[in-house]
């Protein structure tokens, strides 16, 4: 008699069981069986779901940003304010390194493995686009004496480095000033705020009456 599957329920444990193991380990070190195991399923019946290891690797890593991405975009191209994308891309990119703390060292360790996969995977054609329009959101808010001259690659540098950098720095700056998970994650949310307004202060023409 056949064992009946529910495949919702199984693809999910699949896909837990290998967040788990890809983010540990990353792609080269990742095992099939491992998963299997994890997910209490055997070898077989993983296949069925995924015919191989890239394919569940390019399915873990395209979730992992599957909102992130199109909210950004789309925020990006309806904002006309500057200030308010700096301020939203803060927030979100923050919140997606909450949501996923083992996410910006397994990004890391994979962008120096194979970037070229990992561009693709994140961006799926949609970075050319969003670049483009905050490039020229930036250009219109320097050429309007809003903002001090900059160039855009530094910009996007300092953002994203000041909101990636403490959740890869976690571990050593734990044991350094000895703070507790609980109060990292407070730390992240004041974040959101002191990031956003770190950047704009830096960058913004303020009028002197």
């Amino acid at each position: 008699m056949a064992v009946q599957v529910d495949e919702s329920h199984a693809r999910t444990r699949i896909l837990e069981a290998a967040r788990q193991e890809f983010f540990k380990k990353g792609y080269e070190g990742a095992r099939m069986q491992a998963i299997a195991d994890a997910a209490g399923i055997n070898k077989a019946l993983l296949h069925y779901y995924f015919n191989n290891k890239e394919t569940l690797f390019n399915e873990i890593f395209e979730a992992s940003f599957r909102k992130f991405i199109p909210h950004v975009e789309e925020m990006i191209m309806q904002e006309e304010d500057i200030f308010i994308i700096i301020k939203k891309f803060v927030h979100a990119y923050i919140s997606l390194m909450q949501s996923q703390p083992s996410l910006p060292l397994f990004l890391f360790h994979e962008i120096n493995k194979d970037a070229d996969r990992v561009f693709k995977l994140i961006f799926n054609n949609a970075q050319p686009t969003m670049m483009l329009h905050l490039f020229q959101k930036v250009d219109k808010a320097q050429k309007k004496n809003l903002i001090k001259p900059i160039r855009f690659e530094q910009l996007v540098m300092n953002i994203m480095s000041m909101c990636v950098f403490p959740f890869l720095a976690k571990p050593m700056m734990q044991r350094v000033m000895s703070f507790t998970d609980s109060v990292f994650d407070d730390m992240m949310e004041q974040r959101k705020q002191l990031v956003a307004d770190f950047i704009i202060d830096s960058i913004q023409i303020k009028n002197i009456q």
